[in-house]
Parts: C-alpha cells; structure tokens; sequence
C-alpha cells in the first residue's frame, strides 16, 4: 500500500514548497483516474472489470504525480539560490 500513497505525498510536499497551483490539477487526476475506468471498464468488459478501477489507478496516478514532481523539482533546483545575509 506505499504505492496508493505516493500521489497524496507529492501533494501535501508541493502544498509545502508554495506550488499552489499545481496541487488541485493533480489532485482532480487522482480522482479522475479512479473513476474513468469505474465507469468505462464495466461497460467494454462487464461488471467484474470495475474492481480492476483501483489497480489501475493506483498504478497511473503515482506514475504521473512522480514525473510532475520530478519536472517541478528540476525547476526549483536551477533557480539561483539568493543568501540571507
């Protein structure tokens, strides 16, 4: 279950890091990526696909946060770090 995690990690991290605005999108994906295939599953493979909804979700939504995560840190660290002196 670490894995089911990880997108409400990169949230509460980027709530942190002041990035505002990317944290709702993702958050909206994470939801958005359970109920897609709740829906959609059952209808192309019958009514026992919709318990394949979670693992698939938990798959792709950890998948995506960690690459926006990665792209954003990359941003972050090439900012020039200004001292408080």
């Amino acid at each position: 279950m670490a894995c089911s995690s990880c997108p409400y990690r990169n949230s509460t991290t980027r709530t942190m890091c002041s990035s505002l605005r990317s944290t709702p999108p993702l958050s909206f994906f994470r939801k958005l990526v359970y109920f897609l295939p709740l829906f959609l599953l059952p209808r192309f493979f019958g009514a026992r696909a919709t318990f394949y909804a979670e693992p698939i979700s938990d798959i792709i939504a950890p998948v995506v946060s960690i690459f926006i995560y990665a792209v954003a840190m990359k941003r972050i660290l090439k900012k020039p770090v200004i001292p408080n002196f």
